[in-house]
C-alpha cells in the first residue's frame, strides 16, 4: 500500500509549501506577505475539507471494520477450533477493510500535520505584518 493524496490535494499541498518556502527564506514586504498569506488562506480552507473528509472516511471504515469482525468473527467460531484461530480467519476475510481504514487515518493525520504547520505560518504572518505596521507608525 502507497501512502499518498490525491494529487488535487498534492498539487495544493506543493503551493503551499512552495509559499512557506518563500516566506522562510526571504526577508518580505507587507505587501508580498499579505498575498503570501491570502494564498494560504484559500489553499488552508481547501485543506481542511479535505482533513474532515478523511477523518469521516476513518469514521466510516472504522464501523465497517468492527461489523465485518464481528460478523466474520461469528461465522469463522463455527468452523474454527480456537478463538485465535476464529480471529485470524475473521481479520482475513476483512484485510481489505483494515487496509482502507489505515489509509483513511493516514490522510487524516497527515492533512491534520500539515494544517498545523500552515496555522504556525499565519501566526509567524500576523506578527510580522504587525512589527511592519508598528516601524510604519514611528516613521511617521
Amino acid at each position: 500500500m502507497k501512502f499518498q493524496h490525491t494529487d488535487d490535494v498534492l498539487k495544493v499541498i506543493e503551493r503551499c509549501q512552495d509559499l512557506i518556502n518563500e516566506y522562510q527564506k526571504s526577508d518580505l514586504g507587507p505587501d508580498r506577505l499579505k498575498y503570501i498569506e491570502k494564498k494560504l488562506a484559500g489553499f488552508y480552507s481547501y485543506l481542511i475539507r479535505r482533513k474532515a473528509e478523511a477523518q469521516a472516511m476513518q469514521n466510516f471504515h472504522y464501523w465497517i471494520r468492527k461489523i465485518s469482525h464481528s460478523r466474520e468473527s461469528i461465522k469463522a467460531r463455527a468452523s474454527a477450533s480456537s478463538q485465535g484461530e476464529a480471529d485470524h480467519i475473521a481479520i482475513m476475510k476483512i484485510e481489505k477493510e483494515m487496509k482502507d481504514e489505515t489509509f483513511s487515518v493516514w490522510r487524516f493525520e497527515d492533512l491534520n500535520g500539515f494544517c498545523r504547520a500552515v496555522d504556525k505560518v499565519f501566526v509567524s504572518i500576523a506578527h510580522q505584518l504587525k512589527d511592519y505596521e508598528k516601524e510604519r507608525i514611528v516613521q511617521r
